[in-house]
């Protein structure tokens, strides 16, 4: 009678799996990382979003608090173009609010040297 009663909840586990067993939503931005002249210039970067084990359901995007937009039921890829002058984060939000994803956006600044290279050396001993 046991065996019975131990194959019934394995096969209720097979069938039927529970939302503990879910994988949980993920999602790959690219790029990441915008590289700008000069420290607070406003960097402006198209980014890449794929969506996996996102369960259905309505969400938004965000940049910091600002929304840029919503997603459809089957969205899988987003593009969009975001601008920024400071390291924010990417938030995708559900219906309800809360934050399922975020992912930090920032900013790298390139510093260029100004100074001039001599050639020859202005004068010598010998």
């Amino acid at each position: 009678m046991q065996k019975i009663g131990c194959l019934l909840i394995a096969a209720c586990i097979v069938l039927f799996p529970s939302p503990l067993f879910a994988q949980s939503p993920t999602w790959k931005v690219k790029p990441s990382i915008c590289i700008s002249r000069n420290v607070g210039d406003r960097c402006r970067m198209d980014i890449h979003i794929e969506f996996g084990h996102l369960a259905p359901g309505d969400y938004c995007l965000y940049q910091g608090k600002q929304k840029l937009q919503c997603l459809t039921e089957n969205t899988r890829q987003l593009g969009t173009t975001v601008t920024f002058s400071h390291n924010i984060d990417l938030t995708l939000i559900d219906s309800s609010g809360i934050p399922i994803l975020t992912h930090p956006l920032t900013i790298k600044v390139r510093h260029i040297a100004n100074t001039r290279r001599r050639i020859k050396q202005p004068w010598s001993v010998f």
